[in-house]
């Protein structure tokens, strides 16, 4: 039977509406898909530790993929630039707890003082931000930048007592925001001190072994990213190979 016979047959119409609506929803996942393959930098901050790309992987019509692209080398590309990129965000996590941790074994050393042996008084979930996009500026071959203070928006407030979950300090004090590369990084007892510090943090991690070995997982995981990407072509171009919708 031809497929202008085909056609004629009854219900023939609905089954190719169908179709092409089904290939339509196929065409937006892999788009979808194609956009969210990437290897974040390390400064970017994500709301979940998981790729983007292995979200896409949830929605049930991903399951079938396969079937309208059936490339082998793309799937085995792909799970491989998984397996590197998911080692790069653990270790960017881990790099992450690194900083934060120096700077909570700082204020652990004020806890049961009755002075300020510390100038940091609490810091916010941006801490390590500003540290680690120099860390992604060295990893793209650029010279890392110096970090910029910017003293205008500091605030001042009077504690009493100095208190925090470090511990408790019976005397008035003024407490400080701290702004680095324009980002509020924590709350400071000495602005200068702190922004000394915080520099002094900054280039330590900089050039830290750790920070090396995160780098060197990164390339790895942009150059496979790379790779998987290079089977989806730039202009998009489509074709329909009976069953099978394939980019071309």
């Amino acid at each position: 039977m031809t497929e202008a016979e085909l056609a004629k047959q009854p219900g023939a119409s609905i089954a190719y509406e169908n179709k092409i609506t089904h290939l339509y929803e196929v065409r937006r996942l892999i788009e979808e898909w194609q956009n969210k393959i990437r290897t974040p930098m390390m400064h970017e901050m994500l709301l979940t530790q998981a790729l983007l790309a292995e979200i896409v992987e949830n929605k049930p019509l991903f399951r079938c993929l396969q079937d309208h692209l059936p490339l082998q080398n793309l799937w085995e590309n792909y799970n491989l630039w998984k397996n590197n990129a998911n080692e790069y965000l653990t270790s960017r996590w881990e790099m992450k707890r690194r900083i934060r941790n120096k700077v909570l074994q700082l204020l652990q050393s004020a806890k049961g003082t009755n002075k300020q042996s510390g100038v940091w008084f609490s810091i916010s979930d941006k801490f390590e931000k500003p540290i680690l996009k120099r860390i992604s500026e060295k990893a793209l071959g650029n010279q890392a930048t110096k970090h910029k203070f910017d003293n205008k928006f500091n605030m001042v407030e009077s504690i009493v007592p100095y208190s925090t979950e470090f511990g408790e300090i019976g005397k008035d004090v003024e407490v400080y925001d701290l702004f680095v590369d324009n980002i509020l990084v924590a709350q400071c007892l000495d602005v200068r001190l702190a922004s000394e510090e915080y520099i002094r943090i900054s280039d330590y991690y900089l050039n830290h072994e750790e920070s090396a070995k995160l780098i060197e997982i990164f390339h790895k995981s942009r150059n496979e990213e790379t790779a998987v990407i290079s089977f989806f072509p730039k202009d998009r171009a489509r074709m329909y190979t009976g069953e099978i919708f394939i980019l071309i």
